[in-house]
């Protein structure tokens, strides 16, 4: 595979810090699979990389260590909070569901399309949002910028 070893040194680094998109990090993989330099640059950067891990640990204040430790208490308050939440809405959703198709449905006059259609339509719609919230939780659990500070 033809490429430049200096341009894929920017690439290195982002795979390195599992910043890039599946298309580049499988690139990565090719060139260095081709490419002895690049193999060679990127285990001397994973290294270097941990190598700086461990001296900033050491001269880091008791406080920052603190800070850097993960707190299992406030996850674990995080992750009730989340259940909370999400169950909560989930009660009250289906109450208001409940209530407004209980009369729709037991009502004689009503077409059969909407005694089909509106439960329908509120479970899919419920579905939907149930696939967002789950996402967005998994999304919250790989997401690189999460401990970023402003």
């Amino acid at each position: 595979m033809n490429h430049n070893c200096e341009d894929t040194e920017a690439l290195l680094s982002g795979y390195l810090d599992g910043e890039l998109t599946q298309g580049d990090r499988q690139r990565v993989e090719v060139i260095m699979e081709d490419c002895q330099d690049c193999a060679k640059t990127f285990e001397e950067m994973k290294k270097l990389r941990n190598e700086i891990g461990g001296i900033q640990y050491e001269y880091m204040t008791e406080a920052e260590r603190l800070k850097a430790a993960k707190d299992p208490v406030a996850e674990t308050g995080a992750s009730l909070g989340q259940v909370l939440v999400i169950g909560g809405f989930i009660i009250f959703y289906g109450s208001c569901i409940y209530l407004a198709l209980k009369g729709i449905l037991a009502d004689p006059d009503t077409p059969l399309f909407m005694k089909i259609g509106l439960p329908a339509m509120f479970l899919g719609f419920g579905i939907l949002l149930t696939s967002v919230i789950i996402d967005r939780i998994r999304a919250s659990k790989t997401d690189p910028y999460k401990d970023v500070e402003i």
